[in-house]
């Protein structure tokens, strides 16, 4: 039996990351604080760079036995690498997004539209649904639907059942600070191209490789509440940057006014 404590954890967990982000979406286009344009090319840089290309990919490697041994005996050397493809793929479509797609849609709004909708996404598809596919499965189980002695469920039964109801509000101040992250990365981006400045790529991508080596190492060598905590930073100075960036957005702007 999954403790209702677990249920009501998954089930906020599922609202903040499925239902809220929509919400949210919604209200900012209706108000005209963000452009639509610029979100959903953010999702979709996302969702091509990651659901259709990267983790697909990853996926037939980890097929390969020489990949496995690698992870297996390479434990930090591997995480390095997925924080690198992460980056190449993520940033990699940010830029190609800002650059081809969004040639008159650069300004302040327009590159926070587009960290929205690539941070959204990112939390409704890695996520959200795996919060509701949680929130469900332990519902069968509870009522009965879903034998917890069955051999094929058993593993997934014995993993719900050590859950601790932390581990989902944990999930929840991730994705936050997550969503910062990737505005600021989408500002950084897009400044750079506005400028014509790559290294500003290239920061980018230093950054997004150095966040997601370090926040699980810090899991695996330290503790869990030691990664929440570093996510926290992270997204706290990405946050800070943005503003930091914006009065040159609206440098260009007036310069190109005059001009």
């Amino acid at each position: 039996m999954i403790s209702l404590s677990v249920l009501l954890a998954f089930a906020f967990a599922a609202v903040c990351t499925l239902i809220v982000p929509a919400i949210l979406l919604f209200v900012l286009c209706l108000k005209r604080k963000i452009s639509q344009k610029p979100m959903w090319i953010g999702a979709a840089a996302f969702f091509v760079s990651q659901i259709c290309l990267r983790l697909p990919i990853l996926s037939a490697l980890g097929k390969q036995g020489w990949f496995q041994a690698f992870a297996k005996n390479n434990f930090i050397p591997y995480v390095i690498a997925l924080a690198f493809t992460a980056g190449l793929f993520e940033e990699g479509a940010r830029y190609l997004g800002a650059r081809y797609l969004l040639k008159k849609q650069r300004a302040f709004r327009d590159a926070v539209a587009f960290g929205l909708g690539h941070g959204l996404c990112e939390t409704v598809l890695l996520v959200g649904l795996t919060e509701v596919s949680n929130l469900i499965f332990c519902l069968m189980l509870n009522n009965g639907t879903l034998p917890a002695s069955a051999p094929a469920l058993k593993p997934a039964a014995d993993a719900l059942l050590a859950v601790a109801p932390y581990t989902a509000y944990m999930a929840v101040w991730e994705r936050i600070f997550t969503v910062l992250f990737h505005v600021f990365a989408s500002v950084l981006v897009f400044l750079g191209v506005r400028e014509g400045k790559f290294r500003f790529w290239l920061y980018a991508l230093a950054a997004h490789t150095l966040t997601d080596s370090v926040i699980p190492l810090l899991m695996k060598y330290g503790t869990a509440w030691a990664g929440e905590f570093a996510v926290g930073i992270v997204g706290a100075a990405g946050l800070w940057l943005v503003f930091q960036m914006r009065p040159a957005f609206q440098k260009k702007e007036l310069t190109d006014e005059s001009a």
